[in-house]
């Protein structure tokens, strides 16, 4: 009686190893998640743009001074902050993905809580924030100037191990900027054909 117990304990501890080695062995999806928000302090400087940025193979430090990595929810995270010195509003920041092996279908988001920008779009390919902006901080000084505002900090979340990054800030002219510089020069043509002699 007791042996026939047996056998019929064997399978079944058997079937709960397996079914507990294949769910440890079936990757977690995590989804990229590309973040933008307010804030900093010591961080890599901006004088002129556009300016081009590479983030490490993911999830890598591509500045020990300014980035650090650690984890939340999602996954892996990798933030750096940097401070606009420009002179120019950063109305653009461009991001380019090459992405390492996925573990399966992803879902891209862009997280931007501070409203830093009026426009974000993701795709497997990049992501762009747009409209709006991070203005340029000011520095005071000739031989050691002190330097303030224009602080922000870009991020990656659970991107695929191997996933190679970049990110390109520049200033585009807002659109009534650019209504304007159409208008002047719409005119300048006018005035000029004017004077022509018949």
């Amino acid at each position: 009686m007791l042996r026939h117990s047996k056998i019929r304990v064997l399978p079944a501890f058997l079937w709960a190893v397996f079914v507990a080695f294949d769910a440890s062995a079936s990757p977690v999806l995590s989804d990229p998640i590309v973040r933008t928000r307010k804030g900093g302090s010591g961080s890599i400087q901006i004088f002129e743009l556009p300016f081009r940025f590479g983030f490490a193979s993911f999830p890598g430090n591509p500045d020990e001074d300014n980035c650090f990595v650690d984890s939340e929810s999602a996954g892996a995270r990798v933030s750096c902050e940097f401070q606009n010195l420009s002179g120019q509003t950063i109305s653009l920041i461009d991001f380019d993905f090459t992405l390492g092996q996925a573990p399966g279908p992803l879902v891209f988001s862009i997280e931007d809580p501070d409203n830093l920008f009026e426009f974000e779009t993701i795709d497997p390919t990049g992501a762009r924030f747009f409209g709006g902006g991070i203005p340029s901080g000011v520095c005071v000084g000739d031989v050691e100037p002190e330097c303030g505002g224009g602080h922000f900090f870009l991020g990656l979340v659970a991107f695929p191990e191997g996933s190679v990054i970049g990110a390109t800030a520049s200033a585009v002219p807002e659109p009534a900027t650019l209504t304007l510089v159409g208008a002047g020069i719409t005119a300048v043509v006018a005035r000029r054909r004017r004077r022509r002699p018949a």
